[in-house]
């Protein structure tokens, strides 16, 4: 059995990144342990922000922006979807509120 005492929450979760780190196969470098006291706690520095995540964030903001486009195919798909689960007259409804009597006619700028 092993047992861990911390004197508070930040100590906790200090272990538990390196913890972690050293799990994932990421090794402290010497910059780290110059963080690390003798008794192995480390000492709070500003979180950096990681250079992926960040660029995933913008990516998923930008395409917020962006109106959703989808294929015939698609939009086909959810239509027999939906007339599977008895909607046929709301899938009809629908058609029928852009003037067309079937899919086909609608324009892709309308998909959405």
């Amino acid at each position: 059995m092993i047992t861990v005492e911390f004197r508070d929450f930040d100590d906790m979760v200090a272990f538990a990144k390196r913890l972690a780190a050293d799990i994932t196969g990421r090794y402290e470098t010497s910059e780290d342990q110059k963080k690390v006291s003798p008794h192995g706690d480390v000492q709070k520095e500003e979180e950096q922000p990681d250079p992926v995540q960040e660029e995933q964030n913008t990516a998923a903001e930008e395409n917020r922006d962006e109106e959703p486009t989808y294929s015939l195919e698609q939009v086909r798909a959810k239509l027999a979807e939906l007339q599977k689960a008895g909607k046929r007259a709301e899938v009809k409804a629908l058609l029928n509120g852009f003037g067309v009597a079937k899919l086909s006619e609608v324009a892709p700028e309308q998909y959405e």
